[in-house]
């Protein structure tokens, strides 16, 4: 007899702008592998994973350190976009894809399908990927998770077709959903304890990858109030450096790869004891590993020691969390930084060996009660310090602490309607950010990039 086959979705987006910079569905692959190691068959079906063989395009090309584009279609904005003056695309294998594979499976069909969700101001793409699964197979259960189910679990309900809307850690929920569903054993409580000791991510599941996907660590103890990692992983909760290590060695000799992204919300906190550790490791492996850290780091932690271990350790890329030069901002929306620690923080960073090119630093637009001369100062600090500024624009987050002033400041009802959380409309910035304001911003920003290129101090 069979065991049961589970069939996992990562839909394909709809946006202005996307870019794989190492984007993995890492929930989803770490679900695949835990539900193999105990006896579920798996299918993975990835939208953003940049081939099938049904496509007639070429794979899109990968760039630096792995990274690259998705294969795109331009589409008609929704309704409530069509007011905005940019191209709008689907990002990621077309929908029809799905269906075809869909249907080679009738016989043998999935017995439970599970479906993920990241932006929310992506669920169009979920919504669909359901309605294709219940076409084809109407009685199989569907169970969507993810970061949209979990921040917008009523529009979710009404919006999808899904039987079961999962929200927080998978892990919390997902037992008693196979039990329920499928009347097998529950395994309550040994699916915590397994994601973090020995079951790595199914990347065998992906065409194969360009780079790897690693966390040591999951949530975050601080709680900025524009930030949703409380809200999606509510406890901080911290690997062992042999555990981490063994997953990346694992994924070195298995698939090949050089570049490591850290997925970490806190990778620097209590460095002495989980990012060293695991560091030294890797060092004396003498494995050729590029690393790199796309969410940001603390820069309030980075020591000259820690600094020289980066550097000697592999790291490559590094964006540091700055968000504002504003000490009040930082003071309201938590604390997390204070007046100097960039300053220190690159001083450290270029003594032990990092280049400007290497630095990138993070720095926040739109957000509710923003003035404008607040970004621009931030850029004018990032551009004496020789480093690269990336402008992240500010995405309203139900749930989070800053959510009830960013409703009132919204000129969209964010409120209903998840469209209107899109960063590219920096929903909620206010009327002094006028179109030639934010043209000067990003000028300011291209200069302090031709200044950190040309390693002007």
């Amino acid at each position: 007899m069979k065991s049961p086959l589970v069939l996992l979705v990562n839909p394909w987006i709809y946006d202005f702008a996307a870019y794989d910079l190492w984007a993995k569905p890492l929930g989803l692959l770490y679900v695949a592998a835990w539900l193999r190691a105990r006896g579920y068959r798996v299918q993975l079906w990835d939208a953003m994973a940049g081939y099938h063989p049904a496509m007639k395009k070429p794979v899109p090309a990968r760039r630096n350190f792995g990274t690259g584009k998705y294969y795109r279609k331009r589409v008609a904005a929704p309704a409530s976009l069509s007011s905005i003056q940019r191209p709008y695309f689907q990002y990621g294998l077309p929908p029809e894809l799905l269906k075809l594979d869909l249907e080679s499976m009738r016989q043998d069909p999935p017995e439970l399908v599970l479906v993920t969700s990241l932006m929310t101001y992506w669920y169009p793409g979920v919504r669909e990927a359901l309605q294709i699964v219940r076409q084809v197979f109407p009685q199989v259960p569907v169970v969507v998770g993810g970061n949209y189910a979990t921040l917008c679990p009523d529009h979710a309900r009404a919006h999808t077709e899904a039987d079961v809307v999962v929200e927080g850690p998978a892990e919390h929920h997902l037992p008693d959903i196979l039990e329920r569903l499928l009347g097998t054993s529950s395994f309550r409580g040994e699916m915590e304890r397994d994601l973090w000791n020995g079951v790595y991510p199914a990347f065998d599941l992906l065409p194969p990858p360009s780079y790897l996907c690693v966390m040591t660590s999951r949530g975050c103890p601080y709680r900025c109030k524009y930030c949703a990692s409380g809200l999606l992983f509510p406890s901080f909760i911290e690997r062992t450096p042999d555990d981490v290590f063994a997953e990346i060695q694992w994924g070195f000799a298995r698939f090949g790869v050089r570049d490591v992204a850290f997925y970490d919300d806190a990778l620097l906190i209590h460095a002495e004891r989980r990012l060293i550790p695991l560091l030294e490791k890797i060092i004396a492996s003498g494995f050729p590993l590029r690393l790199h850290t796309p969410n940001g780091i603390h820069i309030g932690v980075v020591t000259p020691e820690l600094a020289r271990w980066m550097k000697e350790g592999g790291f490559v890329t590094l964006r540091l969390g700055y968000e504002s030069a504003d000490s009040d901002w930082h003071a309201r929306m938590g604390g997390k930084t204070e007046n100097g620690d960039l300053e220190k923080a690159v001083g450290f960073l270029k003594d032990a060996g990092f280049s400007a090119a290497q630095l990138g630093v993070y720095l926040l637009i739109g957000v509710p009660g923003q003035k404008p001369g607040q970004v621009e100062a931030g850029l004018e600090t990032v551009m004496r310090l020789s480093v690269f500024p990336y402008l992240a624009e500010y995405s309203p987050i139900p749930g989070t602490e800053l959510w009830e002033e960013a409703c009132r400041a919204a000129r969209f009802d964010i409120t209903t309607e998840p469209l209107f959380h899109n960063n590219t409309l920096l929903a909620c910035a206010g009327d002094e950010f006028t179109e030639t304001r934010i043209h000067r911003i990003k000028m300011m920003q291209a200069e302090a990039r031709r200044l950190a290129s040309a390693g002007r101090r």
